[in-house]
């Protein structure tokens, strides 16, 4: 698949998880080191529109910690047909528990070299090679910031 286009396409493009994104916003320190490595041009920062609505939905938008990086998250958008041929994957695989916003981040994740999350289910479910899942620590780690 290819990768999304980005300002500049020597950096890694970095999916981030709701739940990585409600650390930072938390203050949780790997996720703080996450997204100053975005602001000093390492990284460029990933999300799509569910991860924006699950923010939405739990009232972090209107927090000053997401005004902070809103301007650093690159908006991935939803390619339907991309999700309908994973949703038919999952079905086949019998993913039972996988959660519709589940699939549909990772058919935007899919566009990144590496998807940032502290969710067990992207570590068990067929993930394409060109994929890392990692959680934040394991991703500060290896940009040794």
């Amino acid at each position: 698949m290819d990768r999304v286009a980005t300002p500049n396409s020597k950096r890694a493009l970095v999916f981030l998880d709701t739940n990585v994104v409600l650390g930072y916003i938390r203050g949780d320190p790997s996720e703080a080191k996450l997204f100053a490595a975005g602001a000093a041009d390492l990284i460029h920062l990933a999300v799509n529109p569910i991860v924006l609505q699950e923010l939405l939905l739990a009232d972090a938008t209107e927090l000053p910690a997401f005004e902070e990086i809103r301007g650093h998250l690159h908006v991935i958008p939803l390619d339907l047909e991309k999700i309908e041929e994973m949703m038919a994957g999952a079905r086949s695989r019998r993913y039972h528990t996988a959660h519709a916003n589940d699939m549909l981040i990772l058919s935007s994740a899919e566009a990144c070299n590496f998807l940032v999350t502290r969710d067990e289910f992207f570590r068990n479910v067929v993930i394409p090679e060109s994929l890392e899942v990692m959680t934040p620590e394991e991703l500060v780690s290896r940009l040794g910031v």
